[in-house]
This record gives structure tokens, C-alpha cells and sequence, in this order.
């Protein structure tokens, strides 16, 4: 949502006064890859060949956080790379294989499959720190980029006027279910953690979350609709 309505100038609705997060369920982050043919084995290695090719080299994106990672990327290192956007994550794997794009941000299922697969090789991981389901994945900002920490998540909201024990007993029910380790390994396998905190630390992290990603939108140079 947050990311999402940092796009918009004009968003159809306020998320942060109209929605409350009343339990946070899991943490994911987007990941780098490029083809697996690629001679790329690290972000210095793709950073290197994207200098080169300039306005030649290409990205795809087929997510709001996929487009905002890669025109982060493309930023910070002026590469002057083009942005191809695609309708799902199986057509941009497609269409990097076929050489038709360098590289691309995906979110961590896609990526993850098709790396298991032999399609892409994952360079990093775009959270502020090492996540559990790839904890040997660095992230962008052990390799020069302290700017990226782009996290997405999945919650349970509400509206804003839900009274605090309805709020309260939806936190307690997803933090008991959370906590099985069936549930732990059902979110790992679809390339998350597991998520547990407080209504209240839910709802701040939200605030937060939606600043967060106004800013990224800013300082990435995409252009609001």
C-alpha cells in the first residue's frame, strides 16, 4: 500500500488515517538477479558491465517496488540504464534470458524459484539487513549501497475506527498462528520471515513505512501519475 500510493500524486484514499495495521504477518525483500549465463557474479561485476553498455544497458520491471529498486540502482551509480516494464515477473525472467534486458529486481518467490531452477543467479538481497529465508544473500547495502532497505509486508488491517479490543484480539490470534512452526515454514518457502509485533509497533511501523517510500519515490527520479 505504502509503496503503491507514492507513485500517486494524488492517492484515492489516505492510508495512514484511514487504515490500522492490527497484526503484521511477514517481511519480504526484493532481490537482484541477473541471467544465470550472465559472466555477472556480484553488484560491483553488473555495475562495471552497466557503465559500459550506458544508455544500452536495460533493466526490467514488472512491480511498484521492482521499478523503484531499479531506478534506485540506476541512480546511484548514473548508469543512464533503460527501464522496460513488464506485466509479471515470469516476462521479465523470460526476456532476460533471451538477452533481451541485463538485469532486474523481482520479489524473493520469483527469484527464488528461478534461481533453484538454473534461469538467474541472485547478486543481493534489497533489505537493510540479512533475511532468514536467504541469510547467505548479501544485501545491496553490504555492497555499497546504504540506501536500500526496501522491505514489503504483509498484515492484517482494519479501519482506523476499529475499537482497540477487536484490534487487540486479531493481534493475539495471527501471533498464535505465527508462531507454529508450520506456519514458519510455509512463509520461508514462499521467500519471507515471519513477522510478529505489537498493534502498536504494527501501526508506527506503517507510518513510517508510507514516509519511507514517498522518499525512496523522491529520491529515485520515477515521476508521480
Amino acid at each position: 500500500i505504502a509503496a503503491s500510493q507514492a507513485l500517486l500524486k494524488q492517492p484515492p484514499f489516505d492510508a495512514g488515517k484511514q487504515l490500522r495495521v492490527a497484526a503484521t504477518i511477514n517481511r519480504q525483500a526484493f532481490m537482484l538477479v541477473v541471467p544465470v549465463q550472465s559472466p555477472y557474479m556480484t553488484v560491483a561485476d553488473l555495475t562495471v558491465a552497466m557503465k559500459a553498455k550506458g544508455g544500452k544497458a536495460s533493466y526490467g520491471s514488472s512491480s511498484t517496488q521492482s521499478r523503484i529498486a531499479g531506478a534506485l540502482y540506476n541512480k546511484a551509480e548514473n548508469i543512464g540504464a533503460v527501464e522496460v516494464q513488464y506485466k509479471n515477473g515470469q516476462d521479465v525472467i523470460r526476456e532476460m534470458q533471451n538477452g533481451i534486458v541485463d538485469y532486474s529486481f523481482q520479489d524473493p518467490q520469483m527469484a527464488s524459484m528461478q534461481a533453484s531452477q538454473g534461469r538467474v543467479r541472485l547478486l543481493a538481497i534489497c533489505s537493510g539487513t540479512r533475511m532468514d529465508m536467504a541469510p547467505n544473500l548479501p544485501t545491496m547495502a553490504e555492497q555499497g549501497y546504504p540506501q536500500f532497505n526496501l522491505i514489503g509486508w504483509f498484515a492484517a488491517t482494519v479501519p482506523a475506527e476499529t475499537p482497540n479490543a477487536i484490534v487487540e484480539q486479531i493481534n493475539k490470534w495471527f501471533a498464535a498462528v505465527l508462531a507454529t512452526p508450520e506456519t514458519r515454514q510455509f512463509l520461508t518457502s514462499f521467500g519471507s520471515d515471519v513477522w510478529i509485533t505489537r498493534s502498536d509497533e504494527a501501526q508506527a511501523f506503517f507510518l513510517k513505512d508510507i514516509a519511507t517510500w514517498q522518499k525512496n519515490v523522491a529520491e529515485s527520479g520515477i515521476e508521480q501519475q
